[in-house]
């Protein structure tokens, strides 16, 4: 009863994660929706995440805060690279507070720098002047102080609702020290979505959890075995919140795929 409990709540965090992810490109974007339309919107990227490769899923939340954002879709690819960069600093500090208990060295984390470098290079385009980059770059530059300040406060949000949940779940599935446990895996899941070769990054996010429980000392089947029930337990959120999501939009008659280019276009660009 009390594993069933810890589970549901671990669940419950990674909703909320997802939902203040939400919150940060709402804020970012300062788009003309509710909350409850932004969770939508980036639910249903997550629910296409789940069956697809590659990151389908970001294609999908950027068309449709597109609509609803000023300045369109390329406006919203530069505030998802604000965003991006913001929740990769703040991880810093997070995996290197995980590294001090455990066998990985913390230059192991200079790998993500590699997210942040979207934004320097939309930069120097935009320098060159390049429109298409200073369309990405004009959100940022619009906006207020207390809009930085906002994004911050949803970016911790959303890290402590991963760290909580990956600590519930692990206290559940029998891991030693599931709270110091959490401050590891939550970078390592997040190193593993950056490329994501497989639907819902199947294999690729449970062996990345698994890799930081062997590091914290766990044994390497057990640690294998708290990875891939983590990683489903996250995936199971996803699938609620993203099908809720789509639901609510269908409802709204928000159409979810754009729509298809008309026969002449498309045949002068086949």
């Amino acid at each position: 009863m009390r594993q069933a409990l810890e589970l549901a709540l671990a669940g419950t965090c990674f909703a909320t994660a997802l939902a203040c992810c939400a919150g940060s490109w709402r804020t970012m974007l300062a788009a003309r929706v509710g909350m409850g339309g932004a969770v939508a919107r980036y639910g249903v990227g997550s629910l296409t995440n789940t069956f697809l490769p590659g990151r389908a899923g970001d294609a999908v939340r950027v068309g449709l805060f597109g609509r609803v954002a000023p300045g369109g879709v390329l406006a919203v690819a530069g505030a998802v690279a604000a965003v991006g960069a913001v929740r990769w600093l703040a991880l810093v500090p997070l995996g290197i507070a995980g590294t001090l208990r455990s066998t990985l060295p913390p230059l192991a984390l200079v790998a993500a720098a590699a997210a942040l470098l979207p934004l320097p290079i939309v930069w120097l385009f935009a320098r060159k002047g390049s429109r298409r980059a200073l369309a990405a770059l004009a959100p940022l530059r619009c906006a207020h102080r207390a809009t930085y300040a906002a994004v911050v406060g949803w970016v911790c949000g959303t890290l402590v609702a991963r760290v909580l949940g990956v600590s519930l779940a692990g206290a559940a599935l029998g891991v030693p020290h599931p709270l110091a446990a959490a401050f590891l895996v939550v970078p390592a899941l997040e190193l593993a979505g950056i490329v994501p070769l497989t639907p819902a990054n199947v294999g690729i996010a449970g062996g990345a959890a698994a890799v930081a429980f062997h590091a914290q000392g766990m044994p390497v089947h057990a640690a294998l075995a708290a990875g891939l029930g983590i990683h489903a337990v996250e995936t199971a959120a996803a699938l609620v919140v993203g099908g809720t999501s789509a639901v609510a939009l269908l409802r709204s008659g928000v159409r979810i795929l754009p729509r298809p280019l008309p026969r002449r276009i498309a045949g002068s660009r086949a």
